[in-house]
């Protein structure tokens, strides 16, 4: 059980009830099945999720170790917070997804449904993305697979921006 303090530390309680603090700052990520969860401040005003009490401090940005799903060193990083299904209509898990940039701080992310991306997807994603001028093409002509609007369902969001991003990091 962990539990994030305002003093940018986790409370870790062991076995033996004793309880061990680790700053997060000394936190890089940790592994788990092969798979890297890093920490990433996350405002969770506006999300559903069971047991939210636990983690969530209203009007604060929350810490949670979100999954990396982009390899590592990559420029642009995409990450993945498991939601959970308690309310899909079709049992499914449910998952958001946010990106992170190396040349910013490593806890800043930024939804793929916020304010980074939309409205106006194709303007602010070249920005992005501009050092790759085939990339920019692609997205600026709107062509299949890399145009999104704010309005689309959220699979369709991450399988644009998981295109682009991939793409992105290995443009030469």
């Amino acid at each position: 059980e962990t539990e994030h303090d305002h003093d940018r530390y986790l409370k870790i309680q062991t076995g033996s009830n004793a309880e061990r603090k680790i700053f997060i700052t000394d936190i890089n990520y940790y592994k788990y099945n092969n798979e890297y969860y890093f920490p990433k401040e996350l405002n969770l005003e506006a999300y559903e999720m069971p047991n939210r009490y636990k983690v969530y401090s209203p009007n604060v940005n929350n810490l949670l170790f979100l999954k990396r799903l982009t390899k590592e060193g990559a420029k642009i990083q995409l990450f993945q917070l498991f939601k959970s299904r308690i309310n899909s209509t079709d049992a499914t898990d449910q998952y958001d997804y946010y990106i992170s940039f190396n040349n910013e701080n490593r806890f800043l992310t930024w939804s793929i449904r916020g304010s980074k991306f939309f409205p106006n997807f194709e303007e602010k994603m070249s920005k992005i993305v501009s050092d790759c001028p085939s990339l920019v093409e692609k997205i600026n002509q709107k062509m299949n697979g890399y145009s999104v609007k704010q309005i689309s369902i959220d699979g369709k969001k991450y399988k644009v921006i998981r295109k682009i991003v991939d793409e992105y990091n290995s443009c030469k």
